[in-house]
């Protein structure tokens, strides 16, 4: 199958924003006391630098389930895009 200058640059789309999910992808605050444990949302960081916990009791981690569910939207949706795009026409 060849793909249009449309069907490409949707390709090219989605790559760009698979990059840029890995680059800053989202984070959890974890919160472990005892037998309390608890997690929140850390928002998006650039994944050299993630947030910060306080060290003791509260750390932080990828939230790996998030990353995949947008991976998999975003799969989805170029897959989608390019479906769409009749390869015929230009």
């Amino acid at each position: 199958m060849e793909l249009n200058v449309k069907q490409r640059k949707i390709l090219i789309i989605g790559v760009v924003l698979i990059i840029v999910m890995g680059l800053f992808p989202p984070w959890t605050y974890t919160y472990k006391y005892r037998t309390t444990y608890s997690e929140s949302p850390a928002g998006y960081g650039f994944i050299a630098t993630p947030p910060r916990g306080d060290g003791q009791s509260q750390g932080v981690r990828l939230d790996i389930s998030r990353l995949i569910l947008q991976g998999i939207i975003i799969l989805i949706a170029v897959g989608l895009g390019v479906y769409l795009i009749d390869g015929r026409k230009e």
